[in-house]
């Protein structure tokens, strides 16, 4: 049985049952005057502007114990995301650092629930 759940319905259930309020937690990066220093030693003014300019807005995110940053690199790449420590990790790690990882979310749902 499929059981349909409203975008807000969702951001009601993380926030109230499982105690977890991603608001404010995800934040538009348009150039590199909004990309928190952590990153400044992975990525240049330079090699930022491509990426901008090729694949899009990125986004920071504030999790518990990382921080991430993250662009959708289309349909043959997916979600890239970097660490603070300049690592490549999954989606999986970061919804799980959110507190959402049992939930099966995407990238892409927590990315426009909260932005």
């Amino acid at each position: 049985m499929k059981i349909l759940i409203k975008e807000s319905q969702l951001k009601s259930f993380i926030k109230n049952k499982l105690g977890i309020d991603l608001t404010n937690r995800i934040h538009l990066v348009t150039n590199k005057r909004e990309l928190p220093i952590e990153f400044d030693d992975f990525i240049s003014p330079g090699i930022m502007n491509v990426y901008l300019n090729k694949y899009g807005p990125m986004f920071f995110i504030e999790a518990k114990n990382n921080l991430y940053l993250t662009q959708d690199r289309g349909i043959d790449n997916g979600w890239i995301t970097m660490d603070k420590n300049g690592e490549i990790t999954d989606d999986f790690e970061v919804m799980t650092n959110l507190g959402v990882g049992k939930l099966g979310l995407s990238m892409d749902d927590i990315i426009s629930m909260y932005f």
